[in-house]
C-alpha cells in the first residue's frame, strides 16, 4: 500500500478523479441556481378588492380571499411570495343592477408568472342598498325564573331597529329578536337587561345586512302565579243556647292565592272555619286571619269579615210557621180543577257526605204536603214519584234553617209546600 502511494501515477488518477467530482457538484448548484428553472407556489387567502363606482350599490358573490398558484422562474416566485406586491380584483364598474360573471384580474404580477386563481369566474349579485325599519320581539328563556313565577310582560327600548343591506337581504328578513342572554336563575322579580339584536330570514339564516341599534334594553315584568279559589265557611262549635245561626256571609266569595302553579291548581277551595260559639244577638260579625295552605306563599287578603244572620230559637219558630200558614191557604183551594195536592211527600237530603246524617226537629219530620198546579188532564195521570222535594245542607254540625226545592215534570206549571222552610240539626258520625 505505501509502495502503491509513492507512485507518481496514483496520485494523479486520484488528483484527476477529485477535480471531476468537483466540477460537476459546482455545475449542478449552479444549474439549480439558475433563475431559469421553474417553481410552483400556491399562495393562500389572497384578499380581492371590489371596484365599482355606485356608493348606493351593495355587492354579493365576491369571496374576501381567493387561493392562488403561480408558477415560473424560482426566483421569481420567491419575491412574489415574500413581497404580494401583487393585487387581485373584479372590475365592476360600468355593470347595471343584477347578475353578472366576472374573472378575477390581476395587478402588478410579472408576465414571466403562470397563474391560476381558485376560483377565476365570479358570479356577482348588484343590488340597491335599502333601509327597513323593523319591530323587535323579545325572546327569554322562562328558565331562569323560580319556581311558580312567570313573565307576565317585556317591553324592548328601543322598539325598532334600522336594518340596512341589499334590498333582497333585506326584504328577506322574518324574524328580528332581542335574545336575551344571562347566567342568572331563579329570578323572582322584575329586571331590566342589554340583549343582542338577531336577524333571521324564512330559513332561520343570518343574512348580511347591518343592524343599528346592535343591542337593545329588554325589561321583563315577573310575576308570581296566581288563582282565584272560592271559599267555603264551615261553622264549628255551637251557637249560645236560645240562638240559630241561620247563614254566615263572608264580605267576599273568593281569595288568591300565590305559589307554585301544581299546589296552587290542586286547592279547589279555601275553607274557613267559624266558630259560632263566640256569636251573641248583639256582636255577629267575626274577623278572621287568612293563613294560606300549605305549599302556598300567600294569600289575599290576609282578613275577611264574617257576617252571621242570627235569630232567636223563639224568632226562627215563628219565621218557620209563616210559610206552613201561606201553605195551608193555599191547600184549602186543592179542589179545583188544575190543583193536585200530594201528602206526605217525604224530603230528600243532598249536599252530605256519609260521615254525616241529618235530624229533622220540626214537626212535619221531613214529609210535606204539596200542591201543583197544571193542566188537569195531565196532572190526573201524575203520581207522587215524578215530583222531588230536597233541601241543601251544609257539612257543618249544628241546627241549620234549609229552604226546600222542587223539581218535576214541565206538565206542572205552578207548586207549593207546606212549610218552605225546614228545621234540621246536622250531626257527625262518630
Amino acid at each position: 500500500m505505501d509502495k502503491m502511494m509513492d507512485n507518481p501515477w496514483f496520485l494523479r488518477i486520484v488528483a484527476l478523479l477529485l477535480a471531476l467530482l468537483m466540477f460537476f457538484t459546482v455545475r449542478t448548484a449552479e444549474e439549480n441556481a439558475s433563475p431559469n428553472s421553474t417553481e410552483r407556489e400556491v399562495l393562500m387567502d389572497v384578499p380581492v378588492e371590489v371596484f365599482y363606482d355606485n356608493e348606493s350599490a351593495v355587492i354579493t358573490g365576491v369571496p374576501p380571499t381567493v387561493d392562488m398558484q403561480i408558477a415560473g422562474p424560482g426566483t421569481m416566485v420567491q419575491k412574489t411570495r415574500q413581497l404580494m406586491d401583487f393585487t387581485l380584483f373584479v372590475d365592476l364598474r360600468g355593470l347595471d343592477y343584477g347578475k353578472h360573471q366576472v374573472m378575477i384580474q390581476t395587478e402588478n404580477l410579472s408576465d414571466e408568472l403562470q397563474v391560476r386563481i381558485d376560483p377565476a369566474v365570479l358570479e356577482v349579485s348588484i343590488e340597491e342598498r335599502v333601509t327597513k325599519e323593523f319591530r323587535i320581539d323579545p325572546e327569554i328563556n322562562d328558565q331562569i325564573l323560580a319556581e311558580g313565577y312567570f313573565i307576565e310582560s317585556t317591553s324592548v327600548d328601543p322598539e325598532t331597529v334600522l336594518v340596512t343591506g341589499a334590498e333582497s337581504a333585506v326584504e328577506s328578513i322574518a324574524v328580528v329578536k332581542a335574545v336575551l342572554n344571562t347566567e342568572a336563575d331563579d329570578i323572582d322579580e322584575s329586571f331590566t337587561a342589554e340583549a343582542r339584536v338577531r336577524v333571521l330570514d324564512a330559513d332561520l339564516k343570518q343574512p348580511t345586512v347591518t343592524v343599528e341599534p346592535e343591542t337593545v334594553q329588554v325589561t321583563v315584568n315577573v310575576a308570581e302565579y296566581s288563582r282565584e279559589v272560592p271559599i267555603t265557611i264551615r261553622q264549628t262549635g255551637e251557637a249560645p243556647d236560645g240562638l240559630v245561626v241561620q247563614e254566615l256571609t263572608p264580605s267576599q266569595e273568593t281569595v288568591t292565592l300565590f305559589g307554585p302553579k301544581s299546589t296552587v291548581d290542586a286547592i279547589e277551595e279555601y275553607v274557613v272555619d267559624v266558630n259560632a260559639g263566640v256569636l251573641s244577638e248583639t256582636d255577629s260579625t267575626i274577623e278572621v286571619n287568612l293563613e294560606p295552605p300549605q305549599g302556598v306563599r300567600t294569600i289575599e287578603p290576609v282578613e275577611l269579615t264574617i257576617q252571621a244572620d242570627i235569630q232567636t230559637e223563639e224568632t226562627a219558630a215563628a219565621e218557620q210557621r209563616k210559610p206552613a200558614a201561606a201553605a195551608a191557604e193555599l191547600l184549602l183551594g186543592a179542589a179545583d180543577e188544575s190543583r193536585r195536592v200530594f201528602a206526605n211527600v217525604p224530603v230528600h237530603v243532598k249536599g252530605l257526605g256519609p260521615d254525616y246524617r241529618i235530624l229533622f226537629t220540626g214537626a212535619e219530620k221531613g214529609r210535606l204536603s204539596l200542591a201543583v198546579t197544571g193542566n188537569k188532564e195531565v196532572l190526573d195521570t201524575l203520581t207522587q214519584a215524578d215530583f222531588e222535594l230536597y233541601i241543601e245542607a251544609k257539612e257543618e254540625t249544628g241546627k241549620q234553617l234549609l229552604t226546600v226545592h222542587f223539581t218535576g215534570p214541565e206538565a206542572a206549571s205552578g207548586w207549593q209546600v207546606a212549610p218552605r222552610l225546614i228545621a234540621v240539626e246536622v250531626v257527625k258520625q262518630v
